[in-house]
């Protein structure tokens, strides 16, 4: 799956402040628009992200 451990760790510290900086953006947000646009938004966004993944799978 990695090419080299220096890949991996690469990705491990992108994950993990993609993580951080993501519940922190739920602990904000989440208050000022209300939980349902939220979700809204959300599964737009998990859409977009399984069909990039696919497209670059099978590209």
């Amino acid at each position: 799956m990695f090419k080299s451990i220096g890949l991996f760790i690469q990705f491990f510290f992108f994950f993990t402040v993609g993580l951080i900086g993501f519940l922190f953006f739920l602990y904000f947000v989440i208050p000022l628009i209300g939980l349902k646009p939220f979700i809204i938004i959300c599964t737009l966004l998990l859409i977009g992200f399984i069909l990039e993944g696919a497209h670059k799978m099978f590209k």
